[in-house]
């Protein structure tokens, strides 16, 4: 064995984010899903074991476990992704754990059957997942097209989002006097990670924070939650 590693990592993945801060009243905002994986390499595996990953991506709600493709090529990487899609009834702890398999040939292991094979290693990872809820108000609109331009409310302290933050609404029929803009985050400790999908919606009066645990189960008239 040369380099022989494991680890494993989480995030929020957000690569359908729309390029600008325009939305549309009747579309669906894009999916945002949090993603973990567990990983072996071995960049000198001159032994020729074989190598998997079995991995389990838990969260409050849910969980969902991958086993990867095995392999036993002399610069061995394997690897496992799982996911679990955003979902505002299931904030909070995310946690990622995964078993690290081998199989050595010279001490009788069978890969094919899992025979004389052992999980070598484990690693793990974890993170709160949340929602910055930003309040937006109405600042100009035009009829004929049917674009609204809201701003930020200030003051607004969130994780995420910024101070004179605009948004280009398409609306149906009147105007919105506010939206509630949610933004997904990530968090490890004091270190967060801000998805760039934000669900704009119809709401009557402002709402402004943080929140990481289930939305609906505090607000269950908030937008989205039915």
């Amino acid at each position: 064995m040369g380099s022989y590693a494991t680890y494993s990592d989480m995030w929020i993945d957000d690569s359908a984010a729309p390029a600008n801060a325009e939305f549309y009243e009747d579309s669906p905002a894009p999916p945002v899903s949090v993603v973990s994986c567990g990983v072996t390499p071995d960049n000198y595996n001159g032994y020729g074991h074989t190598y998997w990953v079995v991995s389990t991506l838990t969260s409050p709600n849910r969980n969902i476990s991958g086993t990867s493709y095995k392999t036993n090529s002399y610069n061995a990487y394997t690897r496992i992704n799982t996911s679990l899609p955003y979902d505002l009834n299931d904030l909070g702890n995310f946690t990622v754990g995964s078993s690290h398999w081998m199989c050595c040939p010279y001490m009788g292991g069978n890969p094919y059957t899992g025979a004389g094979c052992f999980a070598s290693a484990s690693s793990g990872d974890g993170a709160i997942v949340g929602a910055s809820i930003i309040c937006y108000t109405l600042e100009s609109f035009n009829p004929a097209t049917q674009i609204a331009i809201l701003v930020r409310v200030e003051p607004c302290r969130t994780y995420c989002g910024d101070p004179g933050d605009r948004v280009t609404f398409h609306y149906s029929g009147s105007p919105p006097q506010v939206l509630i803009g949610v933004e997904p985050y990530l968090r490890y400790g004091s270190l967060v990670v801000c998805s760039h999908v934000t669900s704009l919606l119809r709401n009557a009066g402002c709402l402004c924070g943080d929140v990481e645990t289930q939305i609906c189960a505090i607000f269950p008239s908030f937008p989205g939650c039915n």
